[in-house]
């Protein structure tokens, strides 16, 4: 079969891309390539071999386009500033790779549309390129990698709509790229979710909205990336290893984190602001939880391994669970600040080892170690509530 390139003239039919005239007197064949470096329309059904979106024109799909060739990064490409943009109801079916920001820069628009990539959906795919992307409602999925800023920089606002991801969602995936990508509400699910992968990046994933981040198996945080919720939930583990946050990484915000284990290396931080931030998953490494101002770190599991709680501002409260397991330290104790966990109705405090016991009808339910200088043997007192135990500082202090 006779392979060709096709340049798109526009000289036909609007929007029709099976005309003829359209492409100066033969439309594309399924083994052809198709380039387009003209602002157009496209509607009903379009399938060639590759497509490629290269110069500075708008193209808008308002029908169904088919990429037959399986390439890893030509199957379809936006980039050399082409603006591409797939309306409410349009369909894609890409064979090989979808990229956009190859060689230079590329913009991507999906509004509601159906998306079903069998390769790699890349953005700023080399050093040179940039990549940017929005997608609002609709659904987009990716059989292998779905990558934000490759090895260039890459940008990705999804408004709701759900994002499914064969292998692994890469934030700032190579060396020297740069990535964001931010989820408002809507669902993305993934095998693995990495952002800033291998201390590449940097690169920053935010979950807002009532947006969900899962990783099946794991969520893990590179040195010198963060992810930030604000009212998101970000969940993994359900078949590996949980959520990591590496040296030099930060968690930070308000929502919930759902793993089996949330494992702080040394030199990791999670900072809790701007409300509450559940933790329902065993605590694991050496690294600091910070709890900033007002706002709340609500531990549910059965373990709280060595890390630093550190109280950074007025009325931070600790909620932990009852009985938990815990090597941790607790640091920058102050007035108005919280210790609450349920079923305990009594505590005692050991300045010498800066141990508080909390206790229940006589028995030890757990042993905190705090450090600060309280100025007296008893610092500490407790107030029954709904929630349990409240322990706060005495007044006087």
């Amino acid at each position: 079969m006779t392979t060709s390139v096709k340049h798109f003239t526009g000289s036909g039919t609007v929007g029709n891309w099976n005309d003829p005239a359209n492409w100066g007197g033969q439309a594309p064949g399924a083994s052809d390539t198709a380039i387009v470096s003209t602002s157009a329309l496209e509607t009903g059904a379009f399938t060639t071999g590759r497509l490629m979106l290269l110069g500075q024109e708008q193209v808008t799909f308002d029908g169904a386009i088919t990429t037959l060739s399986t390439a890893p990064c030509t199957s379809l490409m936006v980039c050399d500033n082409a603006v591409a943009t797939f309306a409410p109801g349009s369909s894609v079916h890409v064979a090989g790779g979808f990229v956009t920001g190859n060689e230079g820069v590329g913009t991507l628009h999906l509004n509601d549309a159906t998306v079903d990539v069998a390769g790699t959906f890349k953005l700023g795919n080399t050093a040179v390129a940039s990549g940017t992307a929005t997608m609002v409602g609709g659904s987009l999925t990716v059989q292998q990698n779905l990558v934000v800023g490759g090895f260039g920089k890459g940008s990705f606002t999804v408004t709701g709509g759900s994002i499914s991801v064969g292998a692994a969602l890469m934030v700032a995936h190579g060396a020297g790229s740069s990535g964001s990508m931010s989820l408002i509400g809507g669902h993305v699910t993934a095998q693995r979710v990495l952002v800033g992968p291998e201390n590449h990046g940097p690169g920053t994933l935010s979950v807002s909205g009532g947006g969900l981040l899962e990783g099946q198996a794991k969520i893990a945080i590179g040195s010198g990336s963060a992810l930030v919720l604000a009212n998101g939930t970000a969940e993994a583990g359900s078949s590996g290893a949980g959520i990591d946050v590496f040296a030099g990484a930060t968690l930070s915000g308000h929502g919930a984190l759902v793993a089996p284990v949330v494992t702080v290396d040394a030199g990791g931080l999670i900072d809790a602001q701007g409300g509450t931030l559940s933790i329902a998953a065993n605590v694991a490494g050496s690294g600091e939880i910070k709890i900033e101002a007002g706002s709340t770190v609500a531990l549910t599991g059965e373990k709280l391994g060595s890390v630093q709680i550190a109280f950074a501002g007025s009325n931070a409260a600790l909620d932990l669970a009852h009985g938990i397991s815990s090597g941790a330290t607790l640091t920058g104790f102050a007035a108005g600040d919280s210790l609450v966990m349920p079923g305990v109705d009594a505590l005692s405090w050991n300045a010498a080892h800066d141990v508080l016991t909390l206790s229940e009808g006589g028995t030890v339910v757990d042993r905190l170690h705090l450090t600060g200088s309280w100025g007296q043997a008893d610092p500490f007192v407790l107030t029954e509530s709904s929630a349990g135990a409240v322990i706060t500082l005495a007044p006087h202090l």
